[in-house]
Formats: C-alpha cells, structure tokens, sequence
C-alpha cells in the first residue's frame, strides 16, 4: 500500500475519531507533514499523538503518545516511545466505530501516556533552566575575564587568552557545566607572587 493511500485511509478514520475524543484535541493539519504515512493530533496540557495504519497489518489503527523535547539546543529529549512497564502505544481495529477507537484511547493509552508526559514536561523544564543558568554564568565569567576572554559552550568552558609562561600573565580556563556551578579551574603561568596572592585568595571563599 502506497503512502498517498493510506493516507486516504486515515484521512477517513481520524477525523470522527478527533471528534469523538472531544474538546481540545484536532487534527495538526499543517502541510509540512502532507506526504507523511501518519497523522498527527493536538490534545490539552501538550499531548501529541501519531495515528497510522500498523506496518505489519493494515487494518490496525496504530495510536502513540509522543514526547516533547527541551526547548535548549544540544539536549537529549524524550526519544523514546515506551519504557519497561507501559507501552505508550496502543493498536484498534481501524473497521470500528470512531467513538469504540476514541474509547480505547482514553482508556488505554491516555492514563499512562499523560502521566509519563507531565513528567517529560517538568524533566525538559529543569533541563532549560539549567542550559540557561549555565550560558549565564559562562557569559558572567567571560565578562570578569575581560576582552579576549572565549567561550566554548560545547565544553562548558570559558577561558583567557593564551599566555605563554615568559609573559607573566596567567592563563586560565572555567569549567562552568549546565545546572553545576563552576567545577573547575585551570590556571596556569603563574608567577611566584601570583601563586602565593590567589593561596591566600581561597582562604577568603
């Protein structure tokens, strides 16, 4: 079966059964997803589920709860689809009644699926905020540090500009990771008094 027709296919299903789950939930219509081999649909609080016809079986209505993702770049999001003790997805004959198939959504995969999904939600809105601390924090240093100062944000790190040892300048380099504070410094090419100046500097912290 061709991608065009089972689309045709769910394009008949879906819809009575967005209905039939009632207020809050449609379908996502946007063309960007038109040659697609499933359907999306918009539910309250951010659920978002993925119907298609399953791979082995045509005549099944695959339903899944999917998961949103942080909003920071370079985050892991919640990729998976089920975890050991609840499959977040569910399978209805796709000849029966939509307002049988919306049943068995609310029934069967809702409970679970939304649980887990708050928890996905609270787990990227901690991750964000620690993303965000940890590029504020970078940013302080950088600027305490002064002009030339660099930032690597892949490595979570802030560092000087290079001196060698004959310059009686010291280098150094923050290792200030998301939501961890700063949780090393490097310093290197200090001079004799330098050493001595920061020793007595940290018995002050």
């Amino acid at each position: 079966m061709s991608t065009h027709e089972e689309r045709e296919i769910l394009r008949q299903t879906v819809g009575h059964v967005v209905t039939a789950l009632g207020e809050g939930w449609s379908v996502d219509a946007d063309p960007q997803w038109e040659e697609y081999r499933g359907v999306y649909v918009d539910g309250p609080d951010g659920a978002r589920l993925w119907l298609t016809l399953a791979w082995n079986n045509a005549d099944r209505l695959e339903v899944q709860g999917l998961y949103p993702k942080p909003e920071e770049p370079h985050a892991r999001g919640w990729s998976k689809r089920y975890d050991e003790e609840r499959k977040d997805s569910i399978t209805v004959r796709r000849d029966r009644d939509p307002a049988a198939i919306a049943r068995e959504i609310t029934r069967r995969l809702l409970p679970g699926y939304l649980e887990m999904l708050g928890e996905a939600v609270e787990a990227n809105a901690k991750h964000d905020a620690a993303v965000r601390a940890g590029r504020d924090l970078r940013a302080a240093i950088a600027d305490r540090l002064g002009k030339g100062a660099r930032i690597v944000e892949t490595r979570g790190e802030v560092s000087t500009p290079y001196h060698g040892s004959d310059s009686g300048k010291p280098s150094a380099t923050f290792k200030a990771h998301d939501g961890g504070g700063v949780s090393e410094v490097e310093i290197r090419w200090l001079t004799d008094e330098q050493g001595l100046k920061l020793a007595d500097f940290l018995t002050t912290l």
